[in-house]
């Protein structure tokens, strides 16, 4: 009788070291799968963010490359409006996509009531207005990409 109970205990012991183990390494699987899933979708937003950044040249706050114009205001839509749907616009967060459409939503609005003479400068108070927006998106991408933050391997 004592060794019937000896080898059911044993044979408990042994069923939840099996259930444990598994548990543990699903766990550890999930992990490592949203940990690559992770890198992946951070390089990729980098790769197509870069692009976004780019585009944004023209609402510099400092030493901008040209004037802004309602002419460069409408070929700025149309950069935008191509990389969202050739290239990134996937890889928006939820903040850096309200952030994306703000900007387009006032780009929109100073073509609608562009004069006609496309080649007239902006005021400063609209300039001012998208270089504002500008900024937001470029921060909400530095968030989703954290490129600001400090390695953590450096605080070890």
């Amino acid at each position: 009788m004592t060794q019937v109970v000896v080898a059911v205990i044993a044979l408990l012991g042994t069923l939840v070291t099996v259930a444990v183990t598994a548990y543990v390494t699903a766990a550890k699987v999930r992990r490592d799968l949203e940990s690559e899933y992770d890198i992946s979708l951070r390089t990729d937003r980098l790769a197509a963010y870069r692009e976004l950044w780019r585009s944004l040249q023209p609402l510099a706050k400092y030493a901008r490359p040209a004037p802004v114009t309602y002419r460069a205001v409408g070929r700025l839509i149309g950069q935008l409006r191509a990389w969202y749907f050739q290239d990134g616009g996937i890889y928006l967060s939820y903040h850096a996509r309200d952030a994306y459409f703000a900007l387009m939503d006032e780009l929109r609005a100073l073509v609608a009531s562009a004069p006609s003479d496309l080649a007239l400068e902006l005021d400063f108070e609209a300039f001012e207005t998208l270089r504002e927006l500008g900024s937001d998106l470029r921060t909400a991408m530095v968030d989703d990409v954290q490129t600001r933050r400090g390695s953590v391997l450096a605080r070890s």
